[in-house]
């Protein structure tokens, strides 16, 4: 008898591999676009909760001077969070597309010399 016996660390086609992606590429985008949806939702609930604070730091901080400060900051903190972020996906993308630039070299077959 040859052939591959099936350990059983192998998944079966569909299920998800104890290292954590998905083996089929639909599945993966569905994986990112839910992810990107969380993301947003996530980043709507951040508004509104910043919306929140600053209403209630207006009505009760004694002076517009220290509700300027307190906004500058939490400006500064909200654009280092988009800084972060950006860099974090930037170096995703870059490390996917080396998977994906390595993976196609891997299996392309020798070319025959006419």
């Amino acid at each position: 008898m040859s052939g591959h016996v099936p350990q059983h660390s192998d998944p079966a086609p569909g299920e998800r591999r104890e290292d954590g992606p998905l083996l089929f590429p639909a599945a993966r985008r569905r994986r990112a676009a839910a992810a990107r949806a969380r993301r947003k939702r996530l980043l709507r609930i951040d508004i509104a909760l910043a919306l929140l604070l600053a209403l209630a730091t207006l009505v009760l901080a004694p002076g517009l001077a220290m509700v300027a400060l307190i906004a500058l900051g939490v400006l500064v903190l909200c654009a280092l969070s988009l800084v972060v972020e950006r860099l974090r996906a930037r170096r995703t993308l870059r490390r996917a597309a080396s998977r994906d630039a390595a993976g196609a070299a891997r299996t392309q077959r020798p070319r025959a010399l006419p």
